[in-house]
């Protein structure tokens, strides 16, 4: 029963549902960008996406996004994050 209880303890959901948020966030910013009905610069929301800040070398900034937000489950899966929930 404890172990049930620290595997699903608060910290651990809440990091969790920041991770559904985080990813979320960068997949509807990469699909504004490069989507089928993608902001242009006629409208507010493309006002940033699509202006030189939206992008680095060419590569929207909501992958960047999405790698981190994949990167870290895997390190703190791996046992070596400083930080344990």
């Amino acid at each position: 029963m404890a172990s049930l209880i620290k595997k699903y303890s608060i910290p651990r959901i809440a990091n969790e549902l920041l991770l559904i948020c985080g990813a979320s966030l960068a997949l509807y910013l990469l699909y504004l960008k490069i989507g089928p009905g993608n902001c242009n610069t006629d409208t507010d929301c493309g006002t940033v996406i699509q202006s030189k800040y939206g992008s680095i070398l060419g590569i929207p900034i909501s992958i960047f996004a999405l790698l981190f937000w994949a990167i870290i489950p895997l390190i703190r899966s791996s046992g070596k994050s400083p930080i344990s929930c």
